[in-house]
């Protein structure tokens, strides 16, 4: 599996992805609001003919600068459910202010085939997936450019059922780990490091935080294990159920000029599982090692992926990576929930 869109052709062969259960992307909120309205003046056009030259002396007098995703002109039925063509003629500003009314009754004298301004709703902002885009239609029409990728990640068939499959084989390991990790007396989080591209294990941790250093989080601790793995790492740690897989000889490649020279930086194009919601220090954790994705099963009132914050999506971080959540919904929903 790679950061790209996926190949959604279902394998014939075991049960159907949607039977199976599919993670949840966490996205930006702009693709999950419901659509903003605003208040513009909009004119009945009594003469059709002349539709063609309001629309191009409107588009040059008053451009919808901040509404340009609007189409101009609609069809409108009146109350006689006759049909009527409406042109938008301006925003209305946040106050009735004297060069509003201006501006409107210039457009009353130069455009006699124009009918009384009223007041409309329109969508404030372009729609950015078909639910919006149906909900602003409704309104007035919109230019709809979509998104074909969020366009899948919303429909619940991102994934095919054979990745789906191994979603929920590693993620059963993180739930045993996190076992592990309770029969320790320690916070009941598991979490592993996998490279996509083999599906190979890099890293298997568990929380280790109640001891000596509360730093060591369940996802602190795996990308430290990852470290370990590439010659690094900084926590010594001895534990039998901690593991990582030595890719040091992979990742540190000697240059031209003698001196060595990094590999791909640390959990670049990696997968984290973890059955709890990360916090805000193991998420920016996560930016820092560039994880690819991250996969989680149960939210956290006080996780940073999607409950309380939605720190991958932050415009300002260097590094942004995917989230899913809900990987095995029905089990072990109380695991890792106290922090």
């Amino acid at each position: 599996m790679d950061t790209d869109i996926r190949d959604t052709k279902k394998t014939k062969t075991g049960p159907d992805s949607d039977s199976m259960g599919q993670p949840e992307a966490v996205l930006e909120d702009r693709y999950t609001d419901p659509i903003s309205l605003v208040d513009a003046y909009a004119c009945m056009i009594k003469e059709k003919k002349q539709t063609a030259k309001i629309v191009k002396e409107l588009t040059c007098d008053l451009p919808l600068t901040n509404l340009l995703h609007l189409k101009r002109v609609r069809n409108h039925k009146t109350k006689d459910k006759a049909m009527q063509l409406q042109v938008i003629v301006c925003p209305k500003s946040g106050t009735d202010s004297k060069s509003e009314m201006d501006v409107l009754d210039s457009i009353a004298s130069k455009f006699p085939a124009l009918g009384k301004p009223v007041l409309v709703k329109v969508p404030q902002n372009p729609p950015l997936t078909r639910s919006q885009y149906q909900d602003a239609i409704r309104y007035w029409p919109v230019s709809f450019h979509e998104d074909k990728r969020v366009t899948l990640l919303l429909s619940g068939h991102f994934f095919s059922s054979r990745e789906v499959r191994t979603i929920h084989a590693h993620m059963k390991t993180v739930l045993h780990l996190a076992k592990v990790a309770s029969e320790k007396g320690q916070v009941a989080i598991g979490a592993i490091v996998v490279d996509p591209s083999t599906d190979t294990v890099l890293a298997s941790a568990h929380d280790l935080r109640q001891g000596h250093n509360p730093l060591k989080h369940a996802v602190m601790v795996a990308v430290d294990l990852v470290a370990h793995g590439q010659g690094g790492g900084m926590w010594d740690i001895q534990d039998s159920d901690m593991k990582y897989n030595s890719t040091a000889d992979t990742v540190i490649q000697p240059s031209q000029n003698g001196s060595t020279k990094a590999g791909p930086y640390l959990c670049t194009g990696y997968d984290l599982y973890v059955n709890s919601e990360p916090c805000i220090m193991c998420a920016m954790s996560l930016v820092h090692s560039r994880i690819g994705r991250v996969f989680y099963n149960s939210p956290h009132p006080e996780g940073a992926l999607g409950t309380r914050y939605k720190l991958h999506v932050q415009p300002g971080l260097n590094h942004h990576y995917q989230v899913f959540r809900g990987a095995l919904p029905t089990q072990c929903p109380n695991l890792g929930q106290h922090r």
